[in-house]
C-alpha cells in the first residue's frame, strides 16, 4: 500500500503465507493505529494478546506509535551540521555504507561519502575500491574505537551526505580524503586538498589509475543508463517477485526488484502491523524473528510483495 514516494506499505508472502498477519499472530507486532485492521488481524490480534504471546508477556508494553512520539525530534532524525557517533553496518560500494547511530540504534541511513566518486558495480575497479573503504573502516574501528559521521546534507530519500572520519578534532582521519590519495575514487566538487591528493594518486599510477584507461563514474553511469526511477518501477496494485536484503525492524524491510536490470532498491513498511521499535522490549526479537521469516539464517528467500493502492484494509 504505497502512501508516498520514498516508501509503500505491502503485504508480503512466502509460499502463500501472510507474513504480517504471522507476526501479528505470534505476539511480535501490533495492528497498525493508522489504518482499520482486516478482521483476520484484528482477530489473531486479540488472540495473541489474550494468551500474552512474546510482547503482549511483558509487564509493561508500550505501543510503538506512542514510543516513537514521546521520543524527541531530536534523537529520531539525522540533523545537518551535527557529527554523530556511528557503526558502519555495510558497506555496498566504494563511496556508499550504511551505518547506525551508536546512542540510538533504531536511527539507520544510507551514506554517501562526499566529495568523491568510486567506481559503480559493473566497472572495472569497483571491487578493489569497495574493498579498500571497507579494511580502512575496519582498521578505524578496531585501533581508533569510535567513527564520527559529520551530516552535510540530509535528504529527501532518507539518505545522507557525510564525512566519515575518527574523530571530531582536526587531527582526524576522514576516510572520504584516503580514498582518494591510496587512489580509489575521483574527486566530485571537492575541495583542493583532495584535488592535490588525486592528482598525486594519478601520477604515481596508484589504485583505480593503475587501469590504461580509467573511467569517470559519471560517464560510466551515463553509457550504463543507470538511472532510473525506483517508483516507476513498483506500480502501484502490482504483485511483484523481490528479494528481500535487509530487515530494519519488525515491521520494515529493504527489499530488491528481481526483473530489473540493474535491480533498484526500496525500504517499504509492511502493511496493517505496527512492532515494536528497536529499542523497545523485543524490538530486536521482533526483528530477528521477521529476518528469519524473510531471509533466514541459511539464505535468501525470494518474497512476493503485494503493493495496493493507498486506500482501507480489506474486510
Amino acid at each position: 500500500e504505497i502512501s508516498y514516494k520514498s516508501s509503500g506499505k505491502v503485504t508480503l508472502y512466502r509460499n502463500m503465507k501472510n507474513i504480517n498477519r504471522y507476526m501479528v499472530e505470534n505476539g511480535f507486532a501490533v495492528c497498525t493505529k493508522r489504518t482499520n485492521c482486516p478482521l483476520s488481524y484484528a482477530t489473531e490480534f486479540g488472540l495473541a494478546k489474550l494468551n500474552k504471546k512474546k510482547i503482549w508477556s511483558l509487564q509493561t508494553f508500550e505501543f510503538p506509535w506512542d514510543y516513537v512520539n514521546r521520543k524527541s525530534l531530536k534523537e529520531r532524525t539525522w540533523i545537518k551540521g551535527k557529527i554523530i557517533r556511528v557503526k558502519v553496518l555495510e558497506v555496498k560500494d566504494g563511496n556508499t555504507c550504511l551505518i547506525q547511530s551508536v546512542l540510538e540504534r533504531s536511527l539507520t541511513a544510507i551514506g554517501n561519502l562526499r566529495y568523491i566518486d568510486a567506481p559503480d558495480w559493473g566497472q572495472r575497479g569497483a571491487n578493489e575500491s569497495t574493498v579498500f573503504l571497507k579494511n580502512k573502516i575496519d582498521e578505524i574501528m578496531t585501533g581508533l574505537g569510535d567513527l564520527y559521521a559529520e551530516i552535510f546534507e540530509a535528504n529527501k530519500d532518507g539518505s545522507l551526505s557525510i564525512l566519515l572520519c575518527s574523530g571530531q578534532s582536526q587531527a582526524r582521519i576522514c576516510v572520504n580524503k584516503l580514498m582518494i590519495a591510496f587512489g580509489y575514487a575521483w574527486c566530485d566538487n571537492c575541495p583542493t586538498s583532495y584535488e592535490s591528493s588525486m592528482i598525486k594518486a594519478q601520477n604515481n599510477f596508484t589504485g583505480i589509475w593503475n587501469d590504461y584507461y580509467p573511467t569517470n563514474p559519471k560517464d560510466y553511469r551515463a553509457i550504463q543508463n543507470k538511472e532510473k526511477d525506483p517508483e516507476r518501477t513498483y506500480s502501484a496494485g502490482s504483485s511483484n517477485q523481490v528479494l528481500v536484503t535487509q530487515v530494519i525492524d519488525g515491521d520494515t524491510v529493504v527489499v530488491k526488484l528481481i526483473a530489473n536490470n540493474p535491480a533498484v532498491e526500496i525500504r517499504v513498511n509492511m502493511g496493517y502491523i505496527d512492532a515494536p521499535e528497536m529499542n523497545q522490549p523485543s524490538g530486536i526479537e521482533a526483528q530477528q524473528h521477521l529476518y528469519n521469516q524473510t531471509i533466514g539464517s541459511t539464505g535468501k528467500f525470494y518474497i512476493f510483495a503485494l503493493l495496493r493502492r493507498n486506500r482501507s484494509c480489506p474486510t
